[in-house]
């Protein structure tokens, strides 16, 4: 439209075209420079909207605790201010937006005034006649129309730009660790790890390693605990077996294999998971059981969950049985409700592997008996990594593993660990600090 009306008036008239269009490079180079500017404050914009929608969710999903401690009008002041500055931004960007649009207004009423002067002193020489000069004027509206278009146009590309680069530098990032692509052995894994040399430090901490030259075997089949001070790397180690990071150096090896040399998909089909907090998803309780598993059977569903001691709470309490609905994050359930259905969903994975992250160390006597009582029967024939907490989850492990900045310095039963005088873990034990 714009190339159509531009050829139009130079077909008319030539002298009143370059007339008309000399307003438009200045009103280009402002566009750029707009155009930059848009980019930059829609981007602020949205970082400042994403911080406040941070704060109101995490006060809101830890109501309880903000109630609790009187903390309502702080929370509403610092949620104000946040927003505050969400308001102080998108007024600048509107004012830049309004002056931008004035800007070129002005410059079409100015192309006007400009074809009119000119076009009125070219009828009076008589270079063109009235009639050149209506059809001039109606070209240069019609044009006028369509840049004004362009315009609207460019300033909302802008700030889509702005908005969405954010979404662009997640979605160019190449993560280290593929999603899928490496070994798929035909047949399951013996379960042998061992970890050897191991130095790791979180990115976020690149000079302070949790992880520094440790070494430990644990052959097929066995169970070992993991025991050590909060910080002491338990849990990381749990996270480098599952290969959620990769360390700065050495090798974590199952089967006398890198793990890097293993499909991701794979590797992480044969192992189980159950943590302290099991993590729920908001469907039903069947769902939540086969998440993991493309095929699966009824009868598979039941038979695990009697294995894990869920189903006769899931038949007798739940109004729909597995169709119940458990809420988002499994929030309709007590928290042994939710470990157990957590357990039942690692054993119908059936994996070689079972990492078992503090599972029982937030729950009451009774969940843990029933909850211990399902583990036992999900570590038969597996090889099993404990992140130990209550004694009772470490006293029939294999070897106990004990971790003092970043390096295995026990390693033997738990009786042969509470024998050594001035021992680590019988200092622990003593101490009842035996804490993720």
């Amino acid at each position: 439209m714009v190339v159509s009306g531009v050829s139009f008036m130079f077909f008319v008239s030539p002298k009143l075209a370059l007339v008309g269009l000399s307003i438009v490079p200045p009103i280009a180079a402002l566009a750029v420079v707009y155009g930059r500017f848009v980019r930059k404050i829609t981007r602020s914009v949205q970082d400042s909207l994403a911080a406040s929608n941070q704060v109101a969710e995490e006060r809101i999903s830890n109501i309880r605790t903000v109630k609790a401690f009187s903390q309502e009008k702080k929370e509403m002041f610092q949620y104000g201010e946040k927003m505050h500055e969400v308001l102080k931004l998108s007024v600048k960007e509107s004012l830049m937006r309004g002056l931008f649009f004035a800007m070129t207004g002005f410059a079409g009423n100015f192309i006007i005034i400009s074809v009119l002067y000119s076009g009125g002193l070219l009828v009076s020489e008589q270079a063109i006649s009235v009639g050149e000069l209506s059809s001039f004027l109606l070209y240069a509206a019609y044009t006028g129309v369509s840049i004004g278009g362009l315009s609207t146009f460019y300033s909302d590309i802008n700030r889509g730009l702005g908005a969405s680069s954010r979404i662009w530098e997640i979605i160019d990032r190449k993560p280290s660790i593929p999603i899928s692509g490496g070994l798929k052995p035909l047949t399951g894994p013996k379960g042998d790890i061992s970890f050897q040399n191991i130095v790791f430090s979180y990115p976020n901490r690149p000079d302070a390693p949790i992880i520094n030259g440790l070494n430990l075997e644990i052959p097929s089949g066995q169970r070992y605990a993991l025991v050590g001070h909060s910080g002491s790397g338990k849990s990381t180690l749990g996270h480098l077996l599952l290969r959620l990071y990769d360390p700065q150096n050495g090798q974590i090896c199952l089967d006398k294999t890198d793990i890097k040399i293993y499909d991701p998909v794979w590797l992480h089909s044969h192992i189980g998971v159950v943590s302290q907090e099991p993590i729920l998803f908001s469907g039903t309780v069947r769902e939540n059981i086969a998440y993991g598993r493309e095929q699966f059977t009824e009868n598979e569903i039941i038979d695990v969950a009697k294995e894990a001691n869920a189903y006769d709470f899931i038949v007798n309490k739940f109004p729909d049985g597995f169709n119940t609905v458990v809420g988002e994050r499994g929030v309709l359930l007590s928290g042994g409700q939710k470990q157990r259905i957590a357990i039942s969903r690692a054993l119908l994975k059936n994996p070689k592997i079972l990492l078992l992250d503090e599972a029982t160390s937030a729950l009451d006597a009774e969940s843990e008996k029933l909850i211990q009582e399902a583990l036992q029967r999900l570590s038969k024939g597996r090889t099993v990594l404990t992140i130990a907490h209550r004694l009772s989850t470490i006293k029939n492990a294999d070897k106990l593993a004990v971790l003092f900045n970043g390096k295995i310095v026990e390693l033997d039963s738990y009786d042969a660990l509470m024998s050594i005088e001035n021992g680590l873990f019988k200092k622990l034990n003593k101490n009842q600090i035996l804490t993720s």
